[in-house]
């Protein structure tokens, strides 16, 4: 996406559906800054890969696999990795914290909240690293299966967060590393404490992304471009 090389982007963006809440995140991200064709070849490896294997293994591998999403979300603890002291998401931060019936309603208002940041940086961006990683950020808040190993997608935002370290407030190398040890610490906490510490550390990266977007668009000096007879210099002017 970096090199304008959409429709790449979107056939691997395609691969992601092996875990499907993981694309829909990125997908609100393109909508907003209107890359059409990662969005066409997302559709279309998303139907190779839902049409392909009917051809070998016939229609009921496609319904076998619904089936089972629509299963899993009732499988709760009952099931090794659904209990919210191994979900790193808001959804194990929640339920952690509150009884079922707060902790319901309140995931799903911090999801939203999540996503709405998401989008609001998509539209303040001019570029599409930044909400790309905060993208990265918000699919393991609001996802509702996230272990441990999911974090390894963290390295993303935060190559992002360091390569825009200019554009940040002091303290990006510092953060970074207080965030990095906050994952181990968090292997103890969510089981003593009943708190999620990567949960926040995620979250705190989100914001640090989102805060580079704002100060990166109200740094942004609005041009325009003179007209110029053919073979002149085509050069923008400052407003």
């Amino acid at each position: 996406m970096r090199t304008d090389r959409d429709r790449i982007a979107g056939v691997a963006l395609g691969l992601t559906l092996i875990k499907p809440q993981y694309a829909v995140a990125f997908l609100l991200v393109l909508v907003i800054q209107r890359r059409y064709h990662s969005l066409a070849a997302f559709v279309a490896t998303a139907a190779v890969l839902f049409v392909g294997p009917i051809f070998v293994l016939g229609w009921s591998i496609d319904t076998s696999y619904i089936q089972t999403l629509a299963h899993a979300a009732s499988w709760g603890s009952s099931v090794g990795g659904f209990t919210p002291s191994a979900n790193r998401s808001l959804v194990g931060f929640t339920r952690l914290l509150f009884p079922a019936p707060i902790a319901a309603p309140l995931s799903i208002v911090l999801d939203l909240i999540a996503l709405g940041v998401m989008g609001m940086a998509a539209v303040k961006s001019r570029s599409i690293e930044l909400p790309f990683g905060i993208a990265v950020v918000v699919t393991l808040l609001v996802g509702q299966h996230v272990l441990i190993h999911d974090l390894t997608l963290l390295l993303i935002p935060a190559a992002i967060a360091w390569r825009f370290r200019a554009m940040a407030p002091n303290g990006t190398l510092i953060l970074g590393v207080i965030l990095y040890l906050a994952i181990y610490v968090g292997f103890s906490t969510s089981i003593t404490w009943h708190i999620q510490v990567p949960t926040i550390a995620m979250a705190v990266l989100g914001v640090w992304l989102f805060l580079i977007v704002l100060r990166g668009s109200s740094n942004h000096t609005p041009v325009a471009v003179t007209q110029v007879p053919p073979g002149g210099s085509n050069l923008p002017a400052p407003i």
